[in-house]
């Protein structure tokens, strides 16, 4: 087979197939000789070959590695969560069901905190409750107790306004 190869001589052949020997084993461009080569000619080089197992072994590595690191993530994300969840259910003295109400909540009024959002159920409770005492004290009327009051209803009218007046002008910035 009479071809470009027969016009070289044995020494500049020689130099030749040095030369792509260097090429074949350069770090950089190596492999991509090393894939031609196995592309045209169907001849894959050991080094290559353990290339491949090389990085696919690491990339399995790799994935595992990942998968346990969000694993643990996960379970201390979780750890966190249970905690802060069963410190205000203690703290705010709650129980299960209204941790499920609390919960609810948090997730209704955007609130990232147990702690926060189970002391604002216990205020939309206390405030849901009407409480006796505090309904006759808000709906009875009371008079003061000073004296002045029934003896002189005018001048005592006239001298709390004169308070009030002089805590305005206390109060007001210059």
């Amino acid at each position: 087979m009479a071809g470009k190869w027969s016009q070289f001589s044995e020494e500049q052949k020689d130099a030749l197939l040095e030369s792509l020997e260097g090429l074949y084993n350069d770090p950089e461009q190596g492999q991509v000789v090393q894939e031609a080569v196995e592309k045209k000619f169907g001849i894959t080089d050991p080094g290559l070959a353990a290339s491949r197992r090389h990085k696919k072994e690491t990339d399995e590595l790799r994935t595992q590695l990942q998968t346990l690191e969000s694993k643990q993530m996960e379970k201390d994300i979780r750890s966190r969560i249970d905690g802060e969840k069963a410190k205000a259910q203690a703290d705010h003295k709650l129980s299960d069901d209204d941790m499920k109400e609390v919960a609810k909540l948090m997730v209704e009024s955007g609130i990232g905190s147990y702690d926060k959002a189970a002391d604002y159920y216990k205020l939309q409770k206390q405030a849901a409750i009407p409480s006796t005492n505090h309904y006759q004290e808000h709906s009875s009327l009371t008079l003061p107790g000073d004296v002045e009051l029934f003896k002189d209803r005018n001048g005592w009218a006239r001298k709390e306004a004169y308070k009030a007046l002089a805590e305005i002008e206390r109060n007001r910035p210059n």
